[in-house]
C-alpha cells in the first residue's frame, strides 16, 4: 500500500506540474504498476527429489510471473531455513550431503528481488553408501 501512495502523489505531481494533458493516461498506468507490485505470486507447488548419497536435486512446476526462485535448506542448529542457492531454472542440486540423513527444503518464487510465498516443507532422506 505504501508503494501505491507513492506511486498516485508521484502522478498528482505530474498532473499539477503539467496540466490535465494525458492524466488519464499516466493515471491508468500507475494503477497498473501498483496492482502488479502488490500481486503475491503463487507459492511452487508439485516439488520433487531425486536423491544420491551425497546430493539432493529438487524439481518443481514453474510459478507464473516468477523472475528466479530461491531455494532454503533448513538448518536443525539454528532452527531456521536458510538460503542455499538463487536459480533461474525449476531445479537445483544440493550438494555436500551426508549418506542416509533427513534435510528439508523450501522452494521461494522471486518476482522483481523480493521473495513471495514459499512453498511447504519437503523431506527428503539421502541414500545410504
Amino acid at each position: 500500500m505504501k508503494l501505491q501512495n507513492k506511486l498516485m502523489s508521484a502522478l498528482l505531481s505530474v498532473v499539477l506540474l503539467t496540466g490535465s494533458v494525458g492524466a488519464t493516461t499516466v493515471l491508468t498506468d500507475v494503477t497498473a504498476v501498483a496492482a502488479t507490485a502488490t500481486t503475491k505470486l503463487a507459492a511452487p507447488k508439485g516439488i520433487k527429489a531425486t536423491k544420491t548419497s551425497d546430493s539432493i536435486t529438487l524439481s518443481w512446476n514453474a510459478v507464473n510471473g516468477a523472475d528466479s526462485y530461491k531455494v532454503y535448506k533448513y538448518n536443525s542448529s539454528t532452527k531456521k531455513y536458510v538460503k542455499y542457492k538463487s536459480v533461474k531454472t525449476t531445479k537445483c542440486t544440493v550438494t555436500g550431503l551426508k549418506a542416509n540423513t533427513t534435510y528439508k527444503f523450501k522452494i521461494c518464487a522471486v518476482v522483481d528481488g523480493k521473495n513471495q510465498t514459499s512453498s511447504k516443507a519437503i523431506s527428503a532422506k539421502t541414500n545410504s553408501n
